[in-house]
């Protein structure tokens, strides 16, 4: 049964591609939404409609500095419906909502219960919705940052596409990025840039179900062999990213088991998880590689901050300096089960990890999501991606099969 439903789904994307080619997409939202801080306010919203005028789309930006939900609600019929979009990006802060000045508990349930209205009002109107999540601001102080986080984490629960600004630009406290900011309120250029990399720009190639759930993948694992290598190469420039993947290594396992690049994630000569980057720097664990057991990975890096770090089973093993622009990455060389592969536009922190961990998927900036359940594998074959994007996985050498794996005990 889920087999047909997701290959319907990879039927209907084939033929979205040619609906999307005549789109129409509305920024609304606030200052940083309008371009704020960027040169010739050319932000993150004016990139993202510089790109899609190339795929032929229409862009509008109809965002006003110092908007909050309260504005934009009020707007709603004037600004918003009178373009007649396909799709709007609701870009808003809780800066501007009065999380810094007044009762926050209150601020923050407006903030939530308005934008929950603003996703409503557009789906009623046949407008599909999208949504940025909480930025930095540089006068937030740690009671601040805990709504922002808060609300975040909401946001990916909800049905909707969604966009992690927080986890390309923040500094892991609540503010800017140290080279991302133009005034305290807003990013500059670098800023901007950065946070229109956290956007999938193939989720414009398929007309997005404003309604779509992530399925949960089933208890099976693709098996694959030593020569097996699965492989995604972005066609787009990736900035900060996060990755991470479920492995059950199998007698005989010997090499990789995640790259980057160059940068390679496996198990070392002393049988522990390690990280080797291509700089020569290193992050070994103190795990060892059982045969049989179930390994959570993740990595996460920060392209404005210039740091790795390496996750094991949601616990943070370490962190290095690096700044990566990946342009492949791949799955496979030794012999072993994988399960749920997940790529992000951003750099996810602890508690995301945790989250993904526990087996939650996670939707901002989702780039790409292979539960690895396939059923058909054959070199060459381009595996199932549950995500909202137009991405895949593909099969580029060895084989590999579906098996459901007797429990470890």
């Amino acid at each position: 049964m889920l087999k047909n439903w997701l290959d319907l789904g990879i039927y209907n994307k084939k033929k979205d591609a040619l609906i999307n080619s005549r789109m129409k997409l509305v920024v609304y939202g606030s200052s940083v939404a309008r371009g704020s801080g960027a040169t010739k306010s050319f932000g993150w919203g004016n990139q993202l409609g510089a790109l899609l005028k190339k795929r032929n789309w229409e862009f509008v930006n109809k965002s006003i500095g110092g908007d909050t939900t309260t504005k934009l609600l009020a707007r709603f019929k004037s600004d918003l419906l009178s373009q007649n979009p396909n799709i709007v990006i609701i870009g808003l802060s809780l800066a501007n909502e009065g999380i810094r000045h007044s009762s926050h508990e209150r601020v923050f349930k407006q903030y939530i219960r308005n934008m929950r209205k603003l996703i409503m009002m557009c789906r009623r109107n046949n407008i599909i919705p999208m949504v940025a999540n909480c930025y930095p601001h540089n006068s937030y102080l740690k009671k601040h940052y805990m709504y922002i986080k808060k609300f975040n984490e909401l946001l990916n629960t909800w049905q909707v596409a969604s966009f992690d600004f927080l986890g390309s630009v923040g500094n892991g406290a609540g503010k800017w990025q140290k080279e991302c900011w133009r005034d305290g309120g807003h990013p500059n250029d670098l800023g901007h840039t950065e946070m229109f990399y956290s956007i999938s720009p193939s989720l414009f190639d398929n007309l997005i179900d404003q309604y779509y759930s992530i399925p949960a993948s089933d208890n099976s694992w693709m098996s694959c062999k030593k020569s097996t290598l699965l492989t995604y190469k972005p066609k787009d420039t990736i900035h900060s990213f996060s990755m991470a993947l479920r492995v059950r290594l199998q007698s005989g396992y010997k090499g990789n088991v995640l790259v980057v690049d160059e940068n390679i994630i496996g198990i070392n000569k002393n049988g522990n998880w390690s990280l080797t980057l291509k700089n020569g720097r290193v992050i070994t664990s103190k795990v060892k590689a059982v045969i049989g057991k179930e390994y959570h990975i993740a990595l996460t890096s920060s392209y404005a901050n210039s740091y790795v770090k390496f996750y094991i089973n949601a616990k943070n093993i370490g962190k290095v300096e690096a700044k990566l622009v990946p342009v492949k990455f791949s799955i496979g060389g030794s012999k072993a089960l994988f399960k749920d592969f997940l790529l992000y536009r951003s750099c996810l922190s602890l508690e995301a990890v945790q989250s993904l961990s526990a087996g939650t998927v996670l939707r901002s900036s989702l780039e790409l999501y292979a539960p690895l359940t396939d059923k058909v594998l054959t070199q060459g074959i381009l595996l199932i991606n549950s995500s909202q994007t137009g991405t895949a996985l593909i099969l580029e050498s060895g084989s590999a099969n579906n098996i459901i794996p007797p429990l470890q005990r």
